[in-house]
């Protein structure tokens, strides 16, 4: 396009640079207002195509009727003087004044009265031979004759084309120009009344037709304009009115006079009032089509991509694993923020699962690293010991004992004695080095295991050592993990939790997988009852112990419970209650993380059935201000102390769900 219109190619270019660098929700708008433009075009350019055309030719349609109709009247003004001039041309009396021509008939039939009577200006009997035998031209309204125009009238009346004419048909009729008026003129030939006779010659009558009376017989106002008289023409805008003209034709078919009347442009401007009526009118629809759409895309489309946006990089932020507000839309986006809360949830169990993990690997990994540091220090221990078991003594004791024996026997060579006193003296010498080196070895034996005890001794106490807890509200962690239980639960389920605020000493995370791992027990005890309304209550209560004011955590469900003898046996590890266990985290381990936070982890049933509870005993925080509010209340689902009831799931979402339910057992 740009090479057939380089116009173009700027402001194209600048368009495409503005959709670029836009939004999503301009870019929308910006592609709407473009088509509507295109669309207004489009739609101007077709009723232009019949509407306007249409009110012209209702216009021009209207135009032909309004000549036909000033032609029809001309054609009857004319018709009137026929009719008379047809009555005296069969008649008796005219019939015998042609051969016979009298005053009395002339004194009767040319009076002031009698043409005034007829409303003719102009009558005259004429022989067929051009001769005129008697006329007469008067001005009716003043009542006189008038010769000038007589003259002229007679001029006519010897025509020869008009004798001829009269001659030839019964009656001819025609406008003519007798002074400065337009008259009608007809002839008729003279015959007996019953028709019988020979004509000799016809009667003639005419009748003035001016302006005045045009615009009587058209009911409009009429001018009539002679030929060559182009400066009488009257001039009108064009835009708002039209010019029609009537030609008025003489005895030889000629244009004698013009009859101008004006009409308004009513049609033609009416259609194009209406065709800018339409085109504003479709403008306004567009424009309201425009901003219905625009806010329409920006509340279900926009808006619910912002606040995705916006939770993401606030859990960016916070790190914390936070269910994303939604109401009860069935649409594409309702699918995505519940295929997004899915996953959220799916990401917290297995971000609590790596952190397990997590801890057990660093457990082993430190495990590892002291029989790693005990082995290191026994192997000097082992090979002294085995030096010292395994080795031979330098000087045989047999050797020694014969010595002492042979001295104590009795006197010998002073040489033999003093043989056997020299041997003696160097095996003690050489036992005493030999046991120095023993006990030498025996010391840096002693030195390795008080080194290998050192470290099961630190490592013992890192074992014993507290995990880290701090100051915490158990009401937020409970929200958060409700919220995101209600959102992954398949079935009718239904949280309640206590509006009451309490803080707990307690690490953030293990208590949250704590409380993650007793809902999703929660979940599927329900739906193992096949309770057709699930419900979880969460309450908190004060209380008093030992080691100072703690908080109770009541976990309640409708599940299908158990019997209160095996409580103990739920603790137990590796111990669960479904056919197919995934060895999650369990019970075993949610009561050795409640431990070491020094809390207590109980459960308590009244039977099959009859659902269950959980409680956890936590040391009690700093009460939380009245105005505190941790989780953002945009975060929290609408009437979140008494939740809707989430909408079920089917299919291998709900199957993954159960999987997961099933390991956080």
């Amino acid at each position: 396009m740009s090479t057939r219109f380089p116009l173009l190619h700027v402001p194209i270019a600048i368009v495409k640079s503005a959709i670029a660098r836009a939004s999503l929700d301009k870019k929308l708008i910006i592609s709407l207002v473009l088509v509507a433009i295109a669309g207004l075009g489009a739609m101007y350019g077709a009723l232009s195509a019949t509407i306007a055309p249409s009110f012209d030719h209702l216009e021009q349609s209207e135009a032909n009727r309004q000549i036909e109709r000033t032609q029809a009247a001309l054609d009857e003004f004319a018709r009137r003087v026929e009719t008379a001039v047809r009555d005296y041309g069969a008649w008796n009396e005219s019939y015998d004044y042609l051969s016979n021509p009298t005053r009395e008939f002339e004194k009767d039939t040319f009076s002031l009265l009698a043409l005034t009577n007829l409303d003719v200006a102009g009558m005259a009997y004429v022989r067929f031979d051009g001769t005129i035998i008697f006329s007469r031209w008067i001005d009716i309204e003043k009542q006189i004759e008038v010769q000038t125009q007589a003259r002229e009238f007679d001029r006519i009346l010897s025509n020869p084309r008009l004798l001829a004419k009269a001659q030839a048909r019964e009656s001819v009729r025609f406008y003519t120009k007798i002074g400065d008026q337009l008259s009608a003129v007809s002839t008729a030939r003279v015959i007996r009344t019953d028709g019988s006779g020979t004509p000799t010659g016809f009667v003639v009558m005419a009748r003035k037709l001016g302006s005045s009376q045009l615009t009587d017989l058209l009911s409009q106002d009429a001018n009539l304009v002679f030929a060559g008289e182009q400066a009488r023409i009257p001039q009108v805008a064009e835009d708002t009115h039209r010019m029609l003209s009537v030609a008025v034709r003489d005895l030889d078919n000629r244009t004698v006079a013009t009859v101008y009347f004006i009409v308004e442009r009513s049609l033609s401007a009416l259609g194009h009032r209406t065709l800018w009526i339409a085109a504003l009118a479709s403008a306004l629809v567009m424009l309201i089509a425009l901003f219905v759409l625009s806010r329409l895309i920006k509340h279900l489309a926009v808006d619910p991509l912002r606040t995705v946006e916006r939770h993401i990089q606030r859990i960016t932020r916070s790190g914390e694993m936070v269910p994303l507000p939604m109401g009860s839309r069935s649409d594409e986006i309702g699918s995505l923020m519940r295929s997004f809360n899915l996953m959220m949830s799916q990401l917290k169990d297995l971000r609590e699962q790596l952190e397990i993990q997590s801890f057990k690997l660093g457990r082993t990994e430190s495990a590892v690293g002291l029989m790693h540091n005990v082995r290191n220090g026994l192997n000097p221990v082992s090979i002294i010991l085995a030096q010292v078991t395994s080795g031979e003594p330098l000087v045989s004791q047999d050797n020694v004992d014969r010595a002492i024996a042979e001295l104590r026997a009795g006197p010998a060579s002073a040489e033999r004695q003093q043989k056997l006193l020299t041997f003696l003296d160097m095996a003690y010498e050489t036992q005493s080095r030999q046991l120095d080196g023993l006990i030498e070895e025996l010391e840096s034996a002693r030195t390795y295991l008080t080194r290998v005890i050192e470290l099961i001794g630190d490592q013992q106490a890192t074992a014993h050592q507290r995990i880290e807890s701090q100051l915490c509200d158990a009401h937020a962690v409970i929200e958060q993990n409700a919220a995101l239980a209600r959102y992954s639960a398949t079935g009718h389920i239904r949280f309640h939790v206590s509006s009451a605020r309490h803080s707990v000493i307690a690490n953030r995370v293990l208590l949250s997988q704590v409380i993650g791992n007793l809902f999703g027990n929660a979940v599927e005890a329900i739906q193992a009852a096949k309770r057709k309304q699930g419900l979880i209550e969460v309450s908190f209560e004060d209380s008093i112990c030992q080691t100072g004011p703690v908080i109770l955590i009541h976990v309640r469900d409708n599940g299908e419970g158990f019997n209160p003898d095996g409580a103990k046996q739920l603790f137990e590890q590796g111990f669960s209650t479904r056919r197919e266990k995934s060895g999650g985290l369990g019970l075993h381990w949610c009561a050795h993380a409640v431990q070491m936070m020094e809390g207590q982890l109980t459960l308590a049933s009244d039977g099959k059935g009859l659902g269950a509870v959980a409680t956890i005993t936590l040391p009690a925080g700093a009460a939380p201000s009245a105005d505190a509010d941790p989780i953002p209340q945009e975060l929290l689902p609408p009437d979140h102390a008494d939740r809707a009831e989430p909408v079920p799931m089917h299919g291998s979402a709900a199957e993954e769900l159960r999987r997961e339910i099933r390991n956080r057992q």
